[in-house]
């Protein structure tokens, strides 16, 4: 959340109170300011797109909640996760961090269903941790039920929980127990801490182009 400030508009603004007065000053600057949301909207939705892979277009420019006052704009993001690319270390709160990897079909997974999992595997004695890296040991079939060896195919229970399905993928790729020789399944890389790069900053994109254009609005409004 940033809040942009009428900044370097004092002398105007007590010249024009002086004729209006003070009081429809007030109720300029406040439709000055609704009138720049969508533009802002706009400039935010095209800053988001430059930073990261958006599918969705309208996704960009929906996520923002404007509100305003008599002077300043508060602009707040519904996406959670934005904050972490203003830049900066994360630390764990316990031990370590859990980041998330090879999920099934690349799709998202969840705070509270990837801990979900985690906890399951290790309730079930499943986990394997190698050079920083946490691995689930899978079950493997026990019987030779449709003319297969034992132990060359993976529980479905196992996979159904651990991966989901085709059409609602919630987990990770259970494929490269195939492929290593130790047939486990990396599930997250473990640090301490992280160094997250800036790649999206409100307060800087308020300095470059968001305070100018509040402006520009209030100005058009209060000399109409």
């Amino acid at each position: 959340m940033i809040t942009v400030k009428i900044e370097g508009m004092d002398k105007t603004l007590k010249a024009i109170e002086s004729s209006i007065g003070k009081s429809a000053v007030a109720a300029k600057v406040r439709q000055g300011m609704r009138n720049a949301k969508p533009e802002v909207k706009r400039v935010l939705g095209k800053e988001m797109r430059k930073a990261f892979k958006v599918n969705k277009a309208q996704f960009a420019d929906r996520t923002w909640r404007i509100s305003t006052d008599n002077s300043a704009m508060t602009i707040r993001s519904l996406v959670r996760w934005l904050g972490t690319h203003e830049g900066g270390t994360i630390s764990a709160r316990g031990k370590a961090l859990l980041i998330p990897i090879n999920t099934y079909l690349g799709s998202r997974i969840g705070t509270k269903k990837f801990y979900k999992l985690v906890d399951w595997l290790r309730q079930n004695k499943l986990t394997v941790i190698k050079n920083g890296v946490l691995y689930a040991n899978p079950v493997w079939n026990t019987s030779k039920r449709g003319g297969v060896g034992v132990g060359t195919r993976i529980n479905k229970k196992f996979r159904a929980t651990l991966q989901g399905s085709l059409k609602r993928p919630s987990g990770f790729s259970v494929s490269p127990a195939f492929e290593r020789a130790d047939r486990l399944i990396p599930i997250a890389i473990i640090r301490r801490s992280i160094h997250m790069k800036k790649r999206f900053s409100l307060s800087d994109i308020a300095a470059r182009s968001l305070r100018d254009i509040v402006a520009k609005h209030i100005q058009q409004e209060l000399y109409k």
